[in-house]
C-alpha cells in the first residue's frame, strides 16, 4: 500500500505538468510494472489517480498535452513545491530544450537571472543522472526470455553514430547476423520457439521482431524508440547524452555476460537448439526460390484471375480514408515468408504511421474519422482494422483475421503468386496514393479554415 500511495502521487504529479492534468494508459502501466505490482493494485492506482481529479486518456492525446508543455496552474502559485523525485518520471519524457521550458514555468524560487541558469543546469543534470542510473540498473538485473535484448543494444553500439541514432536496416542486418552466425559454428541459436530456430524469418519479420520484442516488450521502450519517418533505431537523448565512454564499455561488457549467462542456462536446460548449417541454408534461400519459381512461371504462363484482379484493384486504389493504404504498408511491413503476421505488430506499424505524422505536425486524418475522434493507440487501431479496412473494403475478400492465433494473413494462392518485385511495386503505389489523398485533404483543411 505505501508503494501505491508514493506511486499515486509521483503519477498525479506528473499530470499536472500539463495544462490537460491527463495521463495515459500506457505510462501508467509503465511505473506500475516497474514497480511490480498486480493489475488489482494497478486498478486501484488508477482509482486513486482518477479520483484526484487526472483525467487517463489514450497515448496520442497525452503526447498532445505533455509537448505543449503547458503547466497546470496549480503549480504557478508559491505552494505546493515539487520535488525531484516527484517529477522525475515526467521529465525523462522531454527533450533537454523541454526541460528548460518547463523549468522556466516553475515560480519555485526568487532568484536573478545567472542564479535561475544555475539551478536549471543543476536540476536538468540531476535528473539525467537518474535516468541513467535506473537504466544501467535495469541492464545489470535484467532478466531475459530470450537473448534478443542485449543482442540488440550490442548491435545498436557498434551501429550508432554520434547522437546515438542508427541505421534500422544495418541494426536488422546484424542481428540476423548475430544468430546465422551462431548456426553457421554449430553453437546453440535461441530457445526452441524462437524464429531463429524454427528458421521462419525473414528480413521485414526480424525488424517487426525487433520493434515488438524488445523495443516493446521490455524495458527499453521508455530508453530506446524507432523513428519511423528516418528509419532510424534511436536513444533517448537525455539518456545518450548522459551516458560517457566507460559507461558504454560497461554497458557492452553487462550485454555480453548476459548472453553468455543466457546461453549457458538454456544449454543446461535443454532448452536451445542448434540449426545445422544446411537447415539455414535452405531456410535462407527458401523464399528466394519461391519468388524466383514463381517469377519463371510468370514469363511461361499468364496469373491466375486472383492475382490480376487484385493487382487491379492495388493500381485503381481511391482511398475515402487513409486506412486501407497504411494497413496494405503495415501489413508487408512485418509479414513472414508465409504471408502471415503478427496482428499486434501490423497494429503497431499501423499506429505508428499516425503517431509519426502526429509528432511532424502533418494532418493526422479527416476531422470526422474514428482515428481523428478516438486517438491511434494500437489497442484501438486493432478494433478499426478489423471494422475499416477489413470488414467494409476490397482487402476482405483477399486477408483473413485469426482471433485465436492473433495473425492477419493473406490468401495462399495469391500469396504464392506476389514476387518480391511485386511486394515493392505495391507499396510504392500504396505510399504514392497515400501522398495524393493527404495533399488532396490537405487541400480542402485549408479552404474550410479561410473560405475567402
Amino acid at each position: 500500500m505505501k508503494i501505491e500511495k508514493s506511486l499515486c502521487d509521483a503519477l498525479v504529479s506528473l499530470a499536472q505538468m500539463n495544462s490537460q492534468n491527463c495521463l495515459s494508459e500506457d505510462v501508467i502501466f509503465q511505473y506500475t510494472e516497474q514497480e511490480g505490482l498486480s493489475l488489482p493494485e494497478t486498478n486501484r492506482v488508477c482509482q486513486q489517480i482518477e479520483n484526484a481529479g487526472v483525467k487517463i486518456v489514450s497515448q496520442a492525446e497525452y503526447d498532445a498535452a505533455i509537448t505543449s508543455i503547458q503547466l497546470h496552474p496549480a503549480l504557478t502559485s508559491p505552494e505546493p513545491y515539487l520535488s525531484i523525485d516527484q517529477i522525475a518520471a515526467a521529465f525523462s519524457l522531454l527533450s533537454s530544450e523541454e526541460k528548460i521550458k518547463c523549468l522556466n514555468k516553475l515560480q519555485q524560487f526568487s532568484v536573478s537571472d545567472s542564479e535561475k541558469d544555475n539551478n536549471q543546469s543543476e536540476i536538468v543534470h540531476a535528473i539525467d543522472s537518474k535516468i541513467k542510473t535506473a537504466f544501467l540498473e535495469r541492464i545489470e538485473q535484467m532478466r531475459l526470455r530470450y537473448s534478443y535484448i542485449p543482442v540488440l543494444l550490442l548491435t545498436f553500439l557498434s551501429t550508432c553514430d554520434s547522437s546515438g541514432k542508427a541505421d534500422f536496416d544495418v541494426i536488422v542486418n546484424k542481428f540476423r547476423d548475430f544468430y546465422e552466425s551462431r548456426a553457421q559454428n554449430g553453437y546453440i541459436v535461441e530457445n526452441k520457439k524462437s524464429v531463429f530456430v524454427k528458421l521462419k524469418y525473414t528480413k521485414p519479420s526480424v525488424g517487426a521482431l525487433i520493434r515488438y520484442d524488445p523495443l516493446r516488450k521490455s524495458f527499453l521502450r521508455k530508453y530506446m524508440y524507432y523513428n519511423l519517418q528516418a528509419n532510424k533505431l534511436c536513444m533517448e537523448e537525455n539518456l545518450w547524452n548522459a551516458l560517457t565512454e566507460n559507461d558504454l564499455v560497461y554497458i557492452k561488457g553487462c550485454c555480453q555476460n548476459k548472453i553468455a549467462e543466457y546461453y549457458e542456462i538454456i544449454s543446461r536446460n535443454h532448452e536451445g537448439s542448434i540449426v545445422t548449417l544446411a537447415e539455414l541454408n535452405n531456410a535462407k534461400s527458401e523464399s528466394e526460390v519461391i519468388n524466383t519459381q514463381h517469377s519463371k512461371c510468370a514469363e511461361l504462363a499468364s496469373h491466375p484471375p486472383i492475382y490480376n484482379h487484385f493487382m487491379k484493384k492495388i493500381h485503381g486504389l481511391k482511398l475515402q480514408y487513409s486506412y486501407m493504404a497504411v494497413l496494405l504498408n503495415s501489413f508487408f511491413k512485418v509479414c513472414d515468408g508465409l504471408g502471415k503476421a503478427d496482428f499486434d505488430s501490423v497494429a503497431n506499424e499501423f499506429s505508428d504511421f499516425y503517431t509519426t505524422r502526429a509528432r511532424s505536425g502533418k494532418l493526422v486524418e479527416q476531422a470526422d474519422s474514428m482515428i481523428v475522434k478516438f486517438g491511434f493507440a494500437p489497442k484501438l487501431c486493432k478494433s478499426l482494422i478489423i471494422h475499416n479496412p477489413l470488414g467494409r473494403s476490397f482487402l476482405k475478400q483477399y486477408f483473413q483475421y485469426e482471433k485465436h492465433d492473433n495473425t492477419l494473413s493473406i490468401r495462399s494462392d495469391l500469396w504464392r503468386e506476389l514476387s518480391n518485385a511485386d511486394l515493392l511495386e505495391i507499396m510504392k503505389i500504396v505510399m504514392a496514393k497515400l501522398d495524393e489523398y493527404y495533399l488532396r485533404i490537405a487541400t480542402v483543411h485549408r479552404n474550410e479554415e479561410d473560405p475567402s
